[in-house]
């Protein structure tokens, strides 16, 4: 995929601007490695774009709510990965494969969503939730 172009030429969107206002681009093993120093931990911007796409998945099925028939339940996943391709880019299969964290179905088809009216931030939840599915 060609990046989008800035003026000047330069074919990458993510890039900085030097103090003699020259761009240089930004290459994802240096966003990696910035996010690696910062977290402490093996992380990604990956982790970052599966953080987003779970959230509006969990948030989509919060919305749906719990549902006792298997049709329906099916239903309310596939509303959810198309919001989640939505906000990531993506497509529905790509987002489920990819970008979304298994033990969040896993944890819906046992009946068990985030609390979108507790006053926490969707990612808390979220969190949370996946946590007590460890």
């Amino acid at each position: 995929m060609e990046g989008l172009k800035r003026r000047g030429g330069r074919a990458r969107l993510l890039a900085w601007r030097d103090d003699e206002g020259d761009w240089h681009p930004l290459r994802a093993e240096e966003i990696n490695a910035d996010v690696r120093e910062r977290a402490g931990e093996e992380f990604t911007a990956k982790d970052f774009r599966t953080l987003h796409g779970t959230a509006a998945v969990a948030e989509s099925l919060a919305l749906a709510g719990p549902q006792d028939a298997m049709r329906a339940r099916q239903r309310a996943v596939a509303e959810a990965m198309r919001q989640a391709a939505t906000v990531l880019g993506n497509t529905p299969a790509i987002a489920r494969s990819s970008y979304v964290d298994p033990r969040l179905l896993d944890a819906y088809e046992e009946g068990r969503l985030i609390d979108i009216s507790s006053g926490r931030s969707v990612e808390r939840e979220l969190l949370s939730l996946l946590r007590d599915a460890e």
